[in-house]
């Protein structure tokens, strides 16, 4: 179970992000479709501001955004949501998705088409980061190559010097890409763990809060519902 006070923080501070958002889409219907998530967010943290109170913890003090929080503001503000929409996912501010939505596919005519279309976008990040890491090693091991040919003509040198690199390269490229799947998915856990928390305290507060993201994709509201 998620720390009240936490929780409170963490919805106090999506309501905030969600203004900002719905400043920088001013004159937009995404601004309204913002404007009341921030005030979802809002009746939820009063949801955890009462647990708090009924535990008898001391009631906390107003919110104000801290120097993370007003950072990402200021950057959303210059460079517009839609550049900064992961940032703000991972700060637990919903809606992101009107960001990225894909273009529309055919429906599916046999059962081998199904999750076709979510696999090659898989592959696709493999594809991305074998390519980055093969022209890091390339470039770096290419340098470092010619840096000792220069210095020693020795080809037993220029060699070693060459399987060194390569090996140090491998590593390290290997050990940077586990960290980083390793942090993406942790963040991704704690996400979920705070998900199923709220949708255990309030679960009609957070349909109604999914149904506004739905209408804003176009769904009927009614249908969103």
């Amino acid at each position: 179970m998620s720390d009240p006070y936490e929780s409170w923080q963490e919805e106090k501070r999506s309501a905030w992000l969600y203004r900002v958002v719905a400043e920088c889409e001013r004159g937009t219907p995404r601004a309204a479709l913002f404007n009341e998530l921030a005030q979802a967010a809002e009746d939820q943290a009063g949801i955890w501001l009462a647990a708090i109170t009924q535990r008898g913890d001391p009631v906390p003090a107003p919110f104000h955004p801290d120097l993370r929080t007003r950072v990402v503001a200021a950057m959303t503000r210059v460079l517009k949501p839609r550049v900064m929409r992961s940032v703000l996912a991972a700060m637990k501010v919903r809606g992101m998705v009107l960001y990225t939505q894909a273009a529309p596919h055919p429906t599916p005519t046999h059962r081998d088409d199904i999750g076709k279309r979510h696999r090659s976008g898989a592959s696709g990040n493999a594809l991305r980061a074998g390519v980055f890491g093969v022209n890091d090693g390339l470039v770096s091991n290419a340098a470092l190559i010619y840096g000792v040919a220069g210095a020693s003509p020795e080809p037993s040198i220029i060699v070693l010097t060459g399987v060194a690199g390569l090996l140090a390269g491998a590593f390290s490229m290997a050990a940077g890409e586990y960290i980083s799947v390793r942090s993406q998915r942790e963040m991704f856990e704690y996400q979920i763990g705070l998900e199923r928390d709220e949708l255990e305290k309030y679960p009609d507060e957070e349909a109604a809060e999914l149904a506004l993201i739905y209408a804003a994709k176009g769904i009927h509201p009614d249908e969103a519902r």
